[in-house]
Order: structure tokens, then sequence, then C-alpha cells
């Protein structure tokens, strides 16, 4: 199910990020810029409508940036590296938000961080080690942050949708964990 969704969302970041690409913006500066306005939801946090709006920019800048530098071709290491650190930010971001709505505990908030973390670490450690990791997992960064923003829509209707979604959300956290250990252990026997 996650993956029709994923799958059509990328249609939506390709056709988002032409205009920008056109327009020649640096995709570096769309992955910084979804970083502030990360940082403006957090701060707007006691304004429902406005936090929601400036995190789902956060989101779109986020899935469109490398859509942006494949388009200029100006795809780089260091890109790379900038995208993938403040794609943790983001994360924290994002789960802090759900803290502060109360609903995820201090406790579970640590655990979702931790756990979010650990999902990008083995695939990066993983990678550095030879092991091909796109795909694997049940919940890859995609499908936390769709979760993530079901949880925060669902918010206003019923807290104990969102924390149900919240408790959805670190079962799969911990599963996909799981899953890449796994994976790259049979894949390094196998050598």
């Amino acid at each position: 199910m996650l993956n029709k969704i994923k799958d059509r969302l990328q249609v939506v970041f390709s056709v988002l990020a032409k205009p920008i690409a056109y327009a020649r913006i640096d995709s570096n500066l769309v992955t910084v810029s979804g970083l502030l306005f990360g940082v403006l939801a957090l701060y707007f946090h006691k304004s429902y409508p406005t936090m929601l709006l400036l995190l789902l920019i956060m989101f779109l800048s986020d899935g469109i940036d490398g859509y942006i530098a494949r388009s200029l071709n100006k795809v780089t290491p260091f890109g790379a590296f900038l995208d993938s650190t403040v794609d943790r930010v983001e994360d924290t971001i994002s789960l802090y938000l759900l803290y502060l709505y109360g609903i995820a505990s201090a406790d579970e908030l640590v655990a979702s961080v931790t756990g979010a973390f650990l999902v990008s670490y083995t695939r990066s450690r993983a990678e550095a080690l030879g092991v091909q990791m796109s795909g694997v997992g049940i919940a890859e960064r995609a499908e936390r942050l769709i979760i993530t923003l079901l949880i925060l829509l669902s918010y206003p209707f019923s807290i104990a949708l969102s924390r149900a979604l919240f408790m959805l959300l670190l079962v799969l956290i911990a599963i996909t964990v799981i899953q890449r250990v796994l994976h790259v252990h049979r894949r390094l026997q196998g050598r």
C-alpha cells in the first residue's frame, strides 16, 4: 500500500521540481530551505495550521531536492552528504512535533528518533561495506514521513488515532532496522 502512495508522491515531486530546476535554483539551497521551514514549523507549533503548512513545505523540499540536482546534472558527493545530514535533523523535527502535541511521550520520542537514526545508519554503514540497501525495509524514510504526516493530520480529529498511528510507526521502524540487519548479515555471509 505504501509503495503505491510513495510512487504517486514521486510523480508529484518530479512535477514540483521542474519549475525550480528550470529557474536553475541550486538543489542544496532547496535542501537547506526545507530545513529552515522545519525550524519554523517548530517555532510556530502553537498554531497548528501554520505548523502543518510549514512542515508540508519541509517535506516537499526534501522530496524535490534530488530531482532538481539530477535535472541540473549537479549531483555531487557533498549534495548527497548535505541531504542526508539535513534529513536526520528533519526527522528529529517531525518526531519532536509529535512530542510537543502530546502524541508521543519523552521516552517514545527518544525511541522513535533513535530508531529513525538506526534505519539511516544501517543503510549508510551497509553501503560503505558494499551492500546495496535500496528498497530494504518496510518503512524507509518516505514511508516514515508519510505516516508522520498522517499522524499529524489525524491529530485534530482523534488523539487516540494519532497515538495508534504513532505506535504503528514505532513498530515499523523496529521491523525495518531488523530487516536491514538481517539483509546485511545474509549478504556478508555470502562473501
